[in-house]
């Protein structure tokens, strides 16, 4: 009899270890979903625009410049950390929308490009948009995506260029700071 209760009660302490483990296991995979969730946007810093009634987020290593002209606003974001590793990131807006937003895009000749990805049903904040992702094959090799918005009275515009390898490095970093961009009231 007792052999069997030694028994009944190894088994529920090994039952017992084995969820307290589980356990474990699970909360700490949850908390390395939280921290990489924190991670790629701890650090950040807003940008907002109020004349053209947005705001985006960005990584604060990035150098940004704005250019108003007349019916047009362009914010430029430079990040280099090698000659041949950067990136530009622009925003432009442009009064008096809509407009055909993929003239804003590409602007090579249809033999240097080759277009990677077009998507007419994209979404920049909350507006409908239209995407587009291009190969540069000449002068040189590089990509880039062409995010554009149209509301009544703006044509937002989102571009990211970079040689290729800074590009997929840098993709999901963009990618985060497109999904930030929202209208402000």
């Amino acid at each position: 009899m007792s052999s069997k209760i030694a028994s009944l009660v190894g088994v529920m302490f090994v039952v017992a270890l084995l969820l307290g483990m589980r356990g474990y296991i699970w909360e700490r995979e949850a908390e390395k979903r939280e921290s990489k969730e924190k991670t790629l946007t701890d650090g950040w810093e807003w940008y907002a625009n109020e004349d053209y009634k947005y705001k985006i987020k960005y990584p604060s290593a990035w150098e940004l410049s704005e250019n108003k002209e007349e019916n047009r606003f362009k914010v430029c974001f430079f990040y280099q950390t090698a000659p041949t590793e950067y990136l530009f990131f622009n925003i432009t807006g442009i009064k008096k929308g809509p407009r055909n937003c993929y003239m804003l895009g590409i602007r090579l000749p249809s033999s240097f490009i080759e277009i990677l990805e077009r998507n007419e049903n994209a979404t920049l904040g909350n507006l409908p948009a239209s995407k587009i992702v291009y190969l540069i094959k000449y002068p040189s090799k590089a990509m880039e995506m062409n995010i554009c918005a149209n509301t009544k009275y703006f044509t937002y515009s989102i571009t990211f260029f970079a040689p290729i390898s800074t590009y997929e490095k840098y993709e999901n970093t963009v990618i985060e700071a497109v999904n930030s961009f929202s209208m402000l009231k």
